[in-house]
This record gives structure tokens, C-alpha cells and sequence, in this order.
């Protein structure tokens, strides 16, 4: 006859975290930070008995990706990074993710546009014209320029026979001892 142990079930939990700090060019801080948090979490069975843990793997609350972030507009200014791309494959392993958007004042007279992602902007009517081209009477070429790449072919070629010269006459020398 068998006994089936008590056993103790527990929840573990760690947590990956991303960070953006948002900064002026001159350290200041711009913006709230922005943080986003993966949970992962497992289970931990313990036998009262014997003490032994079983372990069963972790899951992550998202699937294991920071979603993509936009970073925040601000008048007069330009972010290094207007969005940082989406991250995937975040394991409860990866260590805690941290990211720094400068922004840099725009120099005056310098007009940015405003962006606007999910408001395309209407096309216009404006058709700019093309400058018509004027044809160019066929000119002859009065002179000739020299033929160098047969000068340089022919040194290449000079150049790659004595190098088999130097290396093909200490063979010889060898192969002339071994025979005496």
C-alpha cells in the first residue's frame, strides 16, 4: 500500500522590467519615465515529507514582449529615438532593460512637422513642373587619353613570375641536395 504526501503549493514570481527615461541634451529630465513590467511566474510544489521541490516552468502575463512605445511630442524639440521598436523573446533571464531618449532643441527657422501616425496627411493638388532639358549638338572628342591598364597588366604579370622564381628556387636547391 501507498501514501500520497501532502504537499505544499506556492506561487514564484520575477519580474522584467523596461524603463525610457526621457532627457533634455543638458541632462534635465523631460517627461515621466516610461516603465513597462513582464510578471513571470511558476508554480513550486513541495512535499511535506520529504522536503523535495518540483518546479514547473515559468509563463510570462504577455507572452514575453514589451510592446513598442512612441516617444512623447514636445514643442521645439526632436527625441533621438521618435519609437522604440517592440522587444520579443524576453525570458525571465533577460535583465532588466533600460533606454535613454534625448531630445534636442530645434535651431530656429527650422520648421518640424508635426506627427501625426494615425492621421494621414491629404494629398495635395499642388503639380510642380518640370524644366524642360535643351538637346546638346553631339560633341567629337579631341583628344585621347593614354592607354595605362596594358602598362599595369604587364607589371602584375612581371611581378607574379618573380615571386614563383623566388619561391621555386630554393625548392630546386632542396630537391638537387636530396638527389646528391
Amino acid at each position: 500500500m501507498r501514501l500520497k504526501h501532502g504537499t505544499v503549493v506556492e506561487t514564484e514570481n520575477k519580474s522584467v522590467n523596461e524603463v525610457i527615461h526621457y532627457v533634455y541634451d543638458n541632462g534635465d529630465k523631460d517627461a515621466d519615465n516610461y516603465k513597462a513590467t513582464i510578471v513571470f511566474s511558476r508554480t513550486i510544489t513541495t512535499d511535506k515529507v520529504t522536503g523535495e521541490k518540483t518546479y514547473s516552468d515559468w509563463t510570462a502575463d504577455n507572452g514575453g514582449r514589451f510592446a513598442a512605445v512612441l516617444s512623447p511630442i514636445i514643442k521645439d524639440y526632436i527625441a533621438s529615438q521618435l519609437k522604440i521598436d517592440e522587444m520579443t523573446g524576453i525570458t525571465v533571464d533577460t535583465a532588466d532593460i533600460e533606454r535613454i531618449v534625448v531630445y534636442h532643441k530645434v535651431p530656429a527657422g527650422i520648421i518640424v512637422p508635426p506627427v501625426h501616425p494615425d492621421k494621414p496627411s491629404q494629398p495635395s493638388n499642388n503639380q510642380s513642373k518640370t524644366p524642360t532639358a535643351k538637346a546638346v549638338k553631339d560633341s567629337k572628342p579631341t583628344d585621347v587619353l593614354p592607354s595605362t591598364g596594358d602598362s599595369q597588366k604587364s607589371q602584375i604579370v612581371l611581378t607574379l613570375l618573380g615571386i614563383m622564381a623566388v619561391i621555386i628556387s630554393p625548392l630546386a636547391l632542396l630537391l638537387r641536395r636530396k638527389k646528391q
